[in-house]
């Protein structure tokens, strides 16, 4: 044993906690495939014949259409790109025309934290990928209302809409990451466990179209 510390854990220990751990890991994988299989169409055989493969091609082809359609209507809402230059009159219009809005609010340059150009490379990202949700870059000094409104005290601060109303502010960047510096996959967990997306698509390495359905909530 080590003098003025705890003794490390025996092989067995270790072992022990090696196989809990692939255990736990096999049963969410497990858990994820039942769940995908169970949402999945069924799989045509010879014996639906041709009115089954034909009904499962329709329904296929229409699932094409609605999400062809959804992201033909997130474009011509301004979804796709980190938008700039909004009034405050101009994003509350934003927020209630789309479900999900994601705005930053920042000091012109950059100014307010000196991580503020790195936040907004990871938007650009963000909302090239994610068609679902649309992001916004907004002047704090040119935002008096809702700066003041929000409370926002801290800069860079994320403010969400969901159904055209206030989902959450965040005052800077500690709630992402304490360190303030975190990467584009990071945060876009923080968001999609937040509602604010509908998938993990730079994560998975699906990047843009990765995200073609928009929740109905």
């Amino acid at each position: 044993m080590q003098r003025g510390g705890r003794a490390p854990p025996s092989d067995t220990a270790v072992a022990a906690a090696v196989e809990a751990a692939v255990i736990s890991a096999a049963s969410r994988v497990e858990a994820d495939l039942d769940a995908q299989l169970s949402a999945a169409p069924p799989i045509p055989t010879p014996d639906d014949g041709e009115d089954g493969l034909a009904a499962v091609r329709a329904a296929r082809l229409a699932s094409l259409r609605a999400a062809a359609a959804d992201r033909a209507a997130w474009a011509a809402a301004g979804h796709g790109s980190l938008a700039e230059g909004l009034t405050e009159a101009e994003l509350l219009a934003a927020a209630k025309a789309s479900q999900r809005l994601v705005a930053t609010f920042v000091r012109p340059g950059g100014g307010g934290n000196i991580y503020a150009s790195e936040l907004e490379a990871h938007l650009r990202v963000l909302a090239g990928a994610h068609m679902e949700t649309r992001f916004v870059r907004m002047d704090a000094e040119r935002s008096p209302f809702l700066a003041n409104k929000l409370r926002l005290r801290v800069l860079p601060a994320l403010v969400w809409f969901r159904g055209g109303k206030v989902h959450r502010v965040l005052h800077g960047l500690g709630e992402v990451a304490p360190s303030g510096r975190f990467t584009t996959e990071v945060l876009e967990g923080v968001l999609f466990e937040a509602g604010m997306l509908t998938s993990t698509a730079v994560a998975d390495g699906k990047g843009r179209g990765a995200s073609d359905e928009e929740d109905e909530d």
